[in-house]
């Protein structure tokens, strides 16, 4: 599928798209553009990206949530979604912090794989309710407070809701895949 909404070129860059490269890249990237087809396609609208990406900011930079929890909660969100863009992305983040290939292929079989801590069941199973039926059963809920704290809980509903947002955008707009 070619993009629905085609990546900004680099003749069109205006210094408001330049803002939109460095908000998850740096200073660098507001000089050489962006290296992300994501980031060069959200460019093309800086009135939404810039607080967009600063919302994805703090998902990914001052979130309470612990790396792990955070990239299984993303990777079941991008495999139910059907983000081959999210998938790839997140698995490349999965592997940097030390997740394995067969944690990452258990995400996909969800809460019933083997090998899941009691929290990270119940992490996944909180995702797949929310896809569901956009709430928490009372079991699951009970079930993560037991483990994490109120800004955790708050931390792991917005992550699940932006990166769902996300998958929905890449997939509706036809972000392509990154280059290997």
């Amino acid at each position: 599928m070619s993009p629905r909404i085609s990546p900004l070129p680099p003749a069109e860059w205006t210094e408001a798209a330049r803002e939109v490269f460095s908000i998850i890249e740096g200073p660098k990237a507001r000089e050489n553009g962006t290296r992300f087809k994501i980031i060069l396609t959200l460019a093309n609208y800086p009135d939404l990206a810039i607080p967009y990406l600063n919302f994805s900011k703090c998902l990914l930079k001052t979130s309470s949530l612990s790396d792990r929890i955070r990239e299984i909660v993303t990777l079941r969100v991008a495999h139910l979604y059907r983000s081959e863009y999210e998938w790839d992305q997140h698995v490349i983040s999965a592997i940097r912090i030390g997740m394995t290939e067969a944690e990452i292929a258990a995400v996909k079989v969800g809460a019933a794989a083997i090998g899941w801590s009691d929290l990270e069941r119940q992490l996944l199973r909180a995702v797949d309710e929310l896809r569901a039926d956009s709430t928490i059963t009372d079991e699951t809920w009970n079930a993560l407070a037991a483990h994490l704290d109120q800004r955790q809980l708050m931390d792991l509903l917005f992550t699940v809701g932006g990166y769902a947002m996300l998958a929905m955008f890449l997939n509706a707009a036809g972000v392509e895949l990154e280059d290997s």
